[in-house]
């Protein structure tokens, strides 16, 4: 498999299936065999949905996919809800979402010191 840095990243005309529920400004990508949808939930934080056709998302292909399309200085996670809140209609999906919980950040920074300089709080 190539190296996800060498999929070609291209804008995908927007339609009504690429609409999630309260998700705005919503766009959609294509990079390499992972289609994208970039959007912000309703209180203005970023979420990317990311699949497949045949298998989920590698780490590099998130990774990758977060770089390119998001601003570097925002932390994101992938959440793993109960299973009776997930809320895929693919089965290859999964979703980063933008967090700004003040004691996961301050705990993600304490745990990178060499890093820390850089990072501001939201």
């Amino acid at each position: 498999m190539a190296s996800p840095s060498t999929y070609p990243l291209e804008r995908k005309p927007n339609s009504p299936a690429n609409q999630l529920p309260g998700m705005e400004n919503v766009e959609a990508w294509q990079m390499g065999p992972v289609f994208i949808l970039k959007g912000y939930e309703g209180d203005g934080r970023w979420h990317l949905s990311m699949s497949c056709e045949d298998r989920l998302p590698t780490w590099d292909e998130i990774k990758e996919a977060r770089n390119r399309l998001l601003p570097p200085d925002i932390f994101l996670c992938l959440l793993f809800p109960p299973e009776k809140y997930w809320m895929n209609v693919h089965e290859y999906c999964l979703h980063l979402w933008e967090i700004r919980d003040e004691f996961l950040l301050k705990s993600m920074i304490a745990n990178a010191p060499e890093r820390s300089g850089n990072i501001v709080l939201p």
